[in-house]
């Protein structure tokens, strides 16, 4: 069925908004810079084809003169009465504000990714004209037909050959007007992969950075963008049932899962590929790197990919130390990773985490678990530690005299990384 012919209705409504809004616009009283520009396009179709980005704002202003007497029919429900919700049907189309918004959208992709696709072909048959006995009269349909040369045979090597159908489920959005040409850059195979994330990408450099990633390189860092997703959706579940509010946009809840994802591509492809590149060479760690940070970095947990060292760091780094230090869980020394992950039990860690933490802070907290010179102090506490619990049972280690513990290396952890000295004197017994 031809989109347009059903849309018919929709861009009939939006074209008398449009001409209302030029009228309204080119009064004496009311000139400007906007209504200059619209004295080139004669209807909404020249708009949406030359500059679509400029149609949602346009829309906008429409619906905020709509108490305006030139605005006001064109602005009724069913009722008579002028809307006042923009999810309101309108009674001369059947169709609310949002969804002709979004109708043109649609159009507006198609109509782009047509053109598009239509400069490939220009490009491909001049390519292909018939030269030598190809342009002999008889000759030529002969030679056209054994060599194949039809736009079904050019468009089997076209990237985009069916793009728009393939990215207009996940057109939900106007402020994806402004990221139109962008989009038309995906190859379909792409846009396949991405699938709803693209709900979310928001920035026109990472639509175009992604483009160009290798398809088996776009599974795996938009894999990594769901798991992204998914983790911050269960912590912040889990801090709300603490009675705990997350503050961030989409709300991490599982109806954003999506939108999530493609914000979390966005921010990883944006100043380019490297990051991804370098999340990709460290595989084999790149997802418990993200399921530690995506908790407290967020959208910035990205940039621990920058360092080649950092994604190993985070991987051998307990979970809750990770997640106490942040971005700093990328300079956390082997042997203090080594050292916490010989204790038996986690809650134990976190008693040593914690206690430290509460102690000292967490930016000396991230400067003791950092230094070498601190490995020494990380071995005893877990040695000693380990020992207690050999001798005298798990009841004999609690958290209060794991605080007391922790509490009375915090001179020695601080000595050790301001002067890089070995440690002079026994600390007290757990």
């Amino acid at each position: 069925m031809n989109e347009r012919r059903v849309n018919q209705p929709v861009r009939v409504q939006a074209q008398k908004w449009f001409d209302a809004l030029r009228t309204h616009l080119a009064a004496a009283d009311t000139q400007s810079d906007v209504a200059e520009r619209l004295r080139h396009w004669a209807t909404l179709d020249d708009l949406l084809g030359d500059c679509p980005r400029l149609l949602p704002p346009l829309l906008v202003m429409a619906w905020q003169l709509r108490h305006e007497p030139a605005f006001a029919d064109l602005f009724q429900t069913a009722s008579g009465k002028i809307a006042e919700e923009t999810s309101v049907a309108l009674s001369p189309c059947g169709k609310s504000f949002d969804n002709v918004v979004l109708s043109h959208l649609h159009g507006a992709v198609r109509v782009y990714c047509e053109r598009q696709e239509e400069a490939f072909l220009a490009t491909e048959r001049a390519r292909h004209r018939p030269t030598g006995l190809a342009k002999v009269g008889f000759l030529a349909p002969l030679i056209k037909m054994l060599k194949r040369q039809r736009d079904e045979d050019f468009l089997a090597h076209y990237p985009q050959h069916g793009l728009y159908l393939s990215v207009k489920p996940h057109l939900r959005h106007p402020n994806q007007f402004a990221l139109i040409e962008a989009l038309a850059t995906l190859p379909t195979s792409t846009v396949s992969i991405l699938g709803d994330t693209i709900r979310g990408l928001i920035h026109d450099s990472s639509i175009r950075n992604l483009a160009a990633l290798e398809t088996r390189k776009c599974k795996f860092v938009t894999g990594l963008a769901r798991l992204f997703a998914e983790t911050l959706i269960e912590e912040a579940a889990a801090a709300q049932a603490a009675g705990i509010e997350l503050s961030m946009t989409p709300a991490p809840i599982r109806a954003n899962l999506a939108e999530i994802a493609g914000t979390a591509l966005s921010h990883l492809a944006v100043d380019g590929l490297h990051l991804a590149k370098n999340a990709i060479a460290a595989r084999e760690v790149a997802r418990d790197v993200v399921i530690k940070m995506s908790a407290p970095m967020g959208y910035e947990l990205w940039r621990v990919f920058a360092d080649k060292d950092a994604p190993l760091n985070i991987a051998y780094c307990p979970a809750v130390m990770a997640r106490a230090l942040g971005g700093n869980a990328a300079y956390v020394h082997r042997k203090t990773s080594e050292a916490l992950n010989s204790l038996p039990d986690k809650r134990i860690v976190e008693s040593v985490v914690a206690a430290l933490h509460d102690a000292a802070g967490p930016e000396a907290l991230s400067t003791w678990a950092a230094s070498a010179a601190c490995v020494t102090v990380w071995a005893r506490l877990a040695n000693e530690i380990k020992q207690v619990l050999t001798q005298r049972g798990e009841g004999a280690v609690t958290p209060d005299s794991v605080a007391a513990f922790c509490q009375s290396l915090v001179p020695t952890f601080a000595a050790l990384s301001a002067e890089g000295q070995q440690p002079v004197a026994e600390s007290a017994p757990v």
